[in-house]
């Protein structure tokens, strides 16, 4: 059904961004089925070198705009949560992703926030367009040992983690929790909020950089491979979210399909994922995320219940054979139309 078809991924940043591993997923996906694909960074590609693929597949209408205004194949976008939450405030911003979304063939949200706010915005939009396809997950977990490290490398003696894992850009919000949290750990010494961050925006991460060195019981650590990532979640006590925004966030899913709960900031992308004391943990303010956190600390039927719901979350509505099949039909009827 596939032979001799060649697919583009343009997605945008590095490391364990949630970008990456949304592009390498997929990538997956057309190799399996024998589609050859490339995978690249829209910083770093020539817009005329579009037409040497079948089709496009673009991860953010914005950061891949500058490109698909020239394609002449046909594409889909996969919205982010910034495209939708942050740049469509700007009205040139708006714009840009405006012209691209007209000439889409679908158009893909992860969830019912993300397809209610592109009705909002784009109102006059064909909703046969619309695809929901709420992200799949996958974890390979290594042997590495945070607390290990930690010990080794910064002296440091943790009981309890409280894992944050991003890139760092301000609408992650990595500084929400910082202040109350350092004076907690005064009382909490054994429990430490690691942050695992890639550089994603240079001068604000200098500010969370100066900002973590000056706190106690906060350490950010550069970035690690995937794999090792995952064991940190995997030996982590709650896996934390403090983001002003998000489309589906990665590591969420991540945490829960490794039995990891969530403690999230209230906010529509993560209420897509998280019923309050049903598969995670919402909060608001630094000080609800703290009695959160005091509460599972004391409860552990509550953290069992979170986390065996949030497993049944992840193999109803997240797995990859759902996603693969999803994408794949897309694919297929995209070609199929221009053909």
């Amino acid at each position: 059904m596939f032979s001799g078809v060649k697919i583009l991924i343009l997605r945008r940043g590095s490391g364990n961004c949630g970008n990456v591993t949304t592009a390498d997923r997929l990538r997956n996906y057309l190799l399996e089925v024998g589609i050859k694909c490339e995978c690249v960074d829209t910083r770093c590609f020539n817009p005329k070198e579009c037409q040497n693929f079948d089709a496009v597949i673009a991860i953010h209408a914005y950061h891949c705009a500058p490109i698909l205004k020239e394609c002449l194949v046909p594409y889909l976008i996969i919205f982010g949560g910034t495209d939708l939450n942050e740049y469509s405030r700007d009205q040139k911003c708006f714009g840009i992703m405006t012209n691209v979304i007209c000439k889409a063939n679908n158009l893909i949200t992860f969830g019912s926030s993300m397809t209610q706010k592109v009705f909002h915005l784009w109102p006059n939009i064909c909703k046969e367009r619309i695809n929901e396809i709420p992200q799949a997950v996958y974890t390979n977990p290594s042997r590495f040992n945070l607390k290990n490290y930690l010990d080794k490398n910064y002296n440091i003696l943790v009981d309890k983690i409280f894992l944050l894992v991003l890139g760092v850009r301000r609408v992650k919000d990595p500084l929400f929790l910082v202040k109350d949290f350092s004076e907690w750990h005064d009382k909490h010494r054994d429990c430490w909020m690691i942050i695992i961050g890639s550089k994603m925006e240079d001068d604000y991460f200098q500010e969370v950089s100066e900002n973590i060195s000056r706190a106690r019981g906060i350490l950010l650590l550069p970035q690690l491979p995937q794999h090792d990532v995952h064991a940190t979640m995997r030996d982590s006590f709650a896996v934390i979210n403090c983001s002003q925004s998000e489309g589906m966030c990665s590591s969420i899913l991540e945490a829960m399909d490794l039995y990891v709960p969530v403690i999230a900031r209230d906010i529509p992308g993560n209420r897509d994922l998280i019923e309050d004391r049903v598969t995670g943990l919402l909060y608001k303010t630094p000080k609800e995320f703290l009695n959160a956190a005091e509460e599972l600390m004391n409860d552990h039927s509550l953290k069992n219940i979170l986390i065996e719901n949030a497993k049944q979350q992840i193999n109803r509505k997240h797995l990859c054979s759902t996603e693969s099949k999803l994408y794949l039909e897309l694919i297929h009827s995209m070609l199929s139309e221009t053909s």
